[in-house]
């Protein structure tokens, strides 16, 4: 006899709104903490010199590759789980989840394998030398070897959100930030007895962390969930378990990967026009992804209540889900608006008084902040379309959004109407607007309707 699941919540009943902010609310504290967590290794590791800063700064566009294709499968994860809930069958769901966890095991063996191998080549191609990529390699010997410990929990996360239970993930979130900022004093500067480890040490604290995050999610999901079939980890059908994953999988992956590749060529863009240019973007990027917290959460607290409902066929309560984040993205984008539209050079100021990186950044926060409605909308429809087994229409409309319209207007806007580093602003004010309001109503008429 299987074991019966014991946390049965039911996101198919209830009040839409209420639901909403039941399961979005901790997933804001949650993302606070993972911005948290990359903010104290970022100030730890400032402490130690430039080029500890500079060898760290190298290693982003490969952790963001390999997190891009992590949360792919984690969102494959959650639409699977979510709608085999949704649908009364327990053990589809437990099998979902056994085998995504096994696929995570799988995932984190080749970009072991892979990134150790390439190490000297990829790092090298950017441009890292002598000095700089030693400690490059120092870093990331150890990010490899605890990848174990960043795909598995992500997976096991997102499947206790798909059982509608955002609280704990969110709390293992909170566990881990404290636990690396703890790390990191102790092992980067050899305190309370620890080995002085250096930039080593940023590395090992941020694997320390992320273990008891596996712990954790593998402790909740098999005693408080009984989602784990640990007899058929690598049996039981895993091979077509692992077709319709990898399916979700790929699409979503993808869709994560255009974010960080298309602000690698909006950068390369704004380079054209200075340093200033290049250091005001970093600046709002950094306020961007914090105000824009509120809607991300939302989105992700969505999904579970969108698969389950999905999976039990009832469409109108998706919808009403649809309709009540785009209320509330509507609501929050004007608020964030307008206080920006007042108070975004003071805002500006707080990171860096420069006088032209005041300018540009001011002008970034007086353009765009009036398209996050959108860009949320944007982003609760794309999450919705992977948490309904429909990733390939999120990567079309992330795709429009960056390469059909933001991309190509930054350029026109700024080098053939010659509004230089502004032209590349209002380009990703208009690409949010037409995109978050395309997607939403491609939602209405043609998804869910």
């Amino acid at each position: 006899m299987k074991p019966q699941r014991k946390n049965k919540i039911d996101l198919t009943q209830g009040s839409v709104p209420q639901k909403l902010f039941t399961l979005g609310g901790p997933m804001v504290v949650g993302m606070i903490s993972v911005l948290g967590f990359n903010l104290t290794d970022a100030y730890f590791i400032s402490l130690l010199g430039t080029k500890e800063l500079a060898a760290v700064s190298y290693t982003f566009p490969i952790s963001s590759m390999v997190f891009a294709v992590v949360f792919g499968l984690g969102l494959a994860t959650n639409s699977l789980v979510s709608r085999s809930i949704g649908a009364s069958n327990d053990e589809e769901a437990r099998t979902f989840t056994t085998h995504s966890i096994s696929f995570s095991l799988l995932l984190a063996a080749v970009f072991v394998a892979l990134g150790l191998a390439t190490m000297d080549f990829v790092f090298g191609w950017m441009g890292a030398k002598d000095e700089i990529l030693l400690l490059v390699k120092k870093y990331m010997v150890v990010w490899y070897a605890g990848m174990i410990f960043v795909s598995v929990p992500i997976v096991g996360n997102h499947a206790i959100r798909a059982t509608g239970d955002t609280v704990f993930p969110a709390l293992i979130m909170v566990f881990a930030a404290l636990a690396n900022g703890l790390f990191d004093y102790m092992l980067i500067f050899g305190r309370w007895g620890a080995p002085e480890m250096g930039i080593q040490g940023a590395a090992v604290a941020s694997v320390l962390a992320r273990f008891f995050t596996l712990i954790a999610s593998l402790l909740i999901l098999h005693f408080r969930e009984r989602m784990i079939d640990w007899s058929r980890l690598f049996s039981g059908g895993i091979l077509a378990s692992w077709k319709v994953i990898v399916q979700i999988t790929a699409a979503s992956s993808a869709n994560n990967l255009i974010l960080p590749l298309s602000m690698a060529i909006v950068t390369k863009m704004l380079a054209h026009y200075g340093e200033y240019a290049v250091a005001a973007y970093g600046v709002v990027s950094k306020i961007e992804n914090f105000v824009l917290i509120p809607m991300s959460a939302g989105a992700f607290g969505m999904a579970p209540l969108v698969g389950q409902s999905w999976g039990s066929g009832q469409k109108q309560r998706v919808w009403e889900a649809f309709q009540w984040m785009f209320r509330f993205c509507m609501v929050y984008g004007a608020i964030i608006g307008i206080l920006f539209y007042f108070w975004g050079e003071v805002t500006v100021q707080f990171f860096d008084r420069t006088p032209e990186l005041v300018r540009l950044g001011t002008a970034y926060l007086q353009w765009v902040p009036w398209s996050y409605a959108m860009e949320g909308v944007l982003i609760f429809c794309n999450i919705s379309f992977n948490a309904l087994g429909k990733p390939v229409i999120s990567l079309k409309f992330t795709s429009l959004r960056m390469f059909i319209l933001y991309i190509p207007l930054a350029y026109l806007l700024s080098r053939g109407l010659h509004m230089n580093a502004i032209g590349i602003f209002i380009a990703c004010s208009i690409a949010n607007l037409i995109s978050g309001m395309g997607a939403f109503h491609y939602a209405k008429y043609r998804v869910i309707r």
